[in-house]
């Protein structure tokens, strides 16, 4: 249970309060610490944790070790009970959507329907030269995302499918078990590209916007409100989400600390690193808060926080002195 010891809470009247998942890191030689870490994020009442999905580290020297995502999320079912899992999100280049439909459907049943697939066109050109994938211009990475999650749907729903797009054919197939959850796992789809919001708009259950300021969160939510009122579809049924490095300190010194010692493992210049903080959730409790508070306002339903280090003390005083204060 998260604790009620705080001074205020910031968010009443009519807002929802919004939930609260972690983005766990992958870079380790080991499940252990990723387990215990998950753990500990059930524990302290966390709604999902999430795996990303890349071959390469994104983040410092490309030889650290980064364990694959897939393999990771299905041993987290494995091993938790309550707290739902997901991807944020799946490179549609990586592997087909057939099979991801299978592979999908699978741990829905296996995580006793946990499951929240989130799924991307794909944006890191390195990982795809240096393992020999086809990294094709943007629109075409799009277009196939559009017919990947279309194929997705009717896979998961359809008794028996046949598709023929462009880039994906399937004839007659049947995809079993189903999913538990019905209609299908709720489909996320990360980005704000304005190609990537019109699949968002025609397709997804949840969109995910990924280290914006809440001036540029509200601006994507209303772009995304936009797309949704030209094709008829109801904008609220849409779960809106940010995604973000968050991290809670004692102090306004110890903030700037953090942001410098981000800034470093980025390799990102000084002088950026105002706008980056503007894009993340680093500070006081009473910072945190307010900043939450400014996402929220913007439209943000869900937080998807990456935290350090996998340090559970971390995740345990932003449980404590942030999420159970709103």
């Amino acid at each position: 249970m998260l604790s009620t010891d705080c001074r205020t809470s910031y968010l009443k009247g009519s807002r929802v309060k919004p939930k609260f998942g972690i983005r766990t890191t992958l870079y380790e030689k080991s499940f252990e610490p990723i387990k215990e870490y998950v753990l500990t994020a059930e524990k302290l009442g966390y709604s999902n944790i999430w795996v990303n999905d890349h071959l390469l580290p994104i983040v410092g020297s490309i030889e650290k070790p980064m364990m694959e995502s897939w393999t990771t999320l299905s041993a987290i079912a494995s091993v938790t009970n309550e707290i739902r899992i997901g991807t944020l999100v799946l490179n549609n280049t990586f592997r087909y959507p057939q099979v991801v439909a299978k592979m999908a459907s699978t741990l829905d049943v296996v995580s006793g329907g946990r499951l929240e697939l989130g799924i991307g066109a794909g944006w890191f050109k390195k990982e795809h030269e240096m393992f020999g994938l086809p990294y094709n211009k943007h629109s075409e990475r799009i277009a196939m995302l559009t017919e990947a999650v279309e194929l997705l749907k009717k896979l998961w729903i359809d008794e028996r499918t046949t598709y023929h797009g462009r880039y994906y054919h399937v004839n007659d197939a049947v995809c079993m078990p189903k999913p538990l959850q019905k209609p299908h796992p709720p489909l996320l789809i990360g980005g704000y590209s304005s190609r990537i919001l019109d699949v968002v708009a025609k397709h997804a259950d949840k969109s995910n916007f990924i280290l914006l300021s809440s001036e540029g969160f509200a601006a994507k939510a209303e772009l995304l409100k936009e797309r949704c009122r030209r094709i008829g579809r109801d904008y609220s049924k849409i779960t809106k989400s940010f995604f973000g490095e968050a991290m809670v300190v004692k102090s306004e010194k110890g903030v700037q600390g953090e942001i410098r010692k981000r800034l470093r493992e980025r390799r990102m210049p000084a002088k950026q690193g105002m706008q980056y903080a503007k894009k993340c959730i680093i500070g006081t409790p009473d910072q945190c808060i307010n900043r939450i508070k400014e996402y929220n306002d913007a439209g943000a339903q869900e937080f998807m926080m990456v935290f350090p280090h996998l340090d559970a003390k971390q995740i345990k005083l932003f449980a404590d002195s942030v999420i159970s204060c709103l």
